[in-house]
């Protein structure tokens, strides 16, 4: 199974960049098979490093969860937001990477950002050691990981690892889920947290905290007015609500500094939309 896994990453890795239509439309058989073993074929491995994410990346996944899973059988956890953002990212840019879990945006996006750099916020100290060893297999330098998550305002928050199948749904907000543990850690602005790391541009935002979109926004609204980056905002009725608030208020928040919002198309195509989804990715783009 290890060997068929990796062939499927490797030819699935190929669709990143690949313009040509023909070879596309072939290379998504292989990503239909990805598919079809990934739901057929649950390991019972626990965390792995395999050596072809993104095609030459090395990885730190734990293929009996989630997104691990998913990583492992077809190389991507989201493909349609890689595909946008191998066409987005420019060598020099300065892409940070709000809930950056065990790296796969940031290494993604480090591999192309060979002149700028990624800031990675990641504040659950498990999930962060796991982060820096992938960093650290890859001998990235441009990558700087910071300890803390991020609110409107300096403060302490515990957070929790949700009891789920799914590795990426650590949260302040628990819900009527069940946490397995939790730790308290602090929270702090982006604007500060940009001042303090003398960051002279800001040109992508991915952010993906489980109900904290909002707050973490409000904390990096001068950031976000100053620079105009593309912001990359998950959108999660279930995780809002938990925290208190509704998408309607995201929409709002990025409406009054004049931004539209978008989906991807499957590749990786901005189209403006009128409605947020209960759930997925929405790119807003500066007017």
């Amino acid at each position: 199974m290890d060997w068929i896994a990796a062939q499927l990453r490797s030819m699935n890795a190929k669709q990143v960049g690949e313009d040509n239509w023909i070879v596309q439309k072939f290379l998504k058989i292989f990503f239909g098979i990805s598919v079809f073993l990934h739901r057929r074929f649950k390991s019972k491995q626990k965390f792995i490093v395999i050596k072809n994410f993104d095609g030459n990346l090395k990885l730190k996944i734990d293929p009996s969860r989630s997104m691990g899973a998913a990583i492992y059988w077809t190389g991507f956890h989201e493909l349609h937001e890689f595909l946008f953002l191998h066409k987005f990212l420019k060598k020099e840019m300065i892409a940070v990477d709000i809930g950056a879990n065990l790296g796969e945006y940031t290494l993604f996006m480090a591999k192309r950002l060979t002149r700028g750099k990624v800031l990675s916020f990641e504040p659950m100290r498990s999930i962060r050691d796991v982060l820096a060893e992938n960093i650290m297999l890859n001998g990235l330098t441009n990558v700087s990981v910071i300890g803390v998550g991020l609110s409107d305002r300096e403060h302490f928050l515990q957070i929790h690892e949700v009891d789920n199948v799914h590795e990426g749904l650590n949260t302040f907000y628990l819900g009527d889920r069940k946490s397995k543990n939790f730790q308290e850690v602090p929270l702090k602005t982006l604007d500060s947290q940009i001042e303090l790391l003398s960051v002279n541009k800001i040109d992508f935002i991915k952010i993906d905290v489980e109900g904290s979109e909002l707050p973490a926004l409000k904390g990096a609204v001068n950031s976000i007015r100053k620079w105009r980056p593309y912001v990359m905002v998950e959108i999660n009725d279930l995780t809002y609500k938990a925290a208190g608030y509704l998408k309607e208020e995201v929409g709002f928040f990025f409406k009054e500094l004049n931004y539209t919002p978008c989906t991807l198309t499957k590749q990786g195509d901005l189209v403006t939309v009128t409605t947020l989804p209960s759930f997925g990715n929405i790119i807003y783009v500066p007017n």
